[in-house]
């Protein structure tokens, strides 16, 4: 059977993941390479060694690769492990739950 077909039948686009590698990671700059992406873009960084994920913003871009800037303290993490682009953005929901509280950018109180 074609791929374009079993696509079709499976309804997906895409079947491969896309995903670049961290080459070199200090507390507040992780440099990588193998993405696409632009600035302001958000990042899902995920550890190969205990699978620990966090979130962190592409803030430079040169021509093969690109640097994060972490939302969190990035301990555990090395060069090698995986990024992947975050799909979901940074979608924040408003409303009247909000009102009167204190909250950081994660919605975290």
């Amino acid at each position: 059977m074609p791929l374009k077909s079993l696509r079709s039948r499976l309804g997906v686009e895409k079947l491969t993941t896309v995903f670049g590698t961290v080459s070199k990671i200090s507390p507040t700059v992780i440099v990588a390479e193998g993405l696409h992406v632009s600035i302001g873009d958000t990042v899902l960084l995920v550890s190969e060694m205990s699978g620990a994920e966090a979130l962190g913003m592409v803030s430079e871009v040169e021509r093969n690769r690109f640097f994060i800037t972490p939302f969190r303290f990035v301990e555990g993490f090395r060069a090698g492990d995986k990024v992947y682009p975050n799909q979901t953005g940074m979608m924040i929901e408003v409303g009247e739950a909000l009102l009167g509280r204190v909250v950081d950018p994660f919605m975290n109180p």
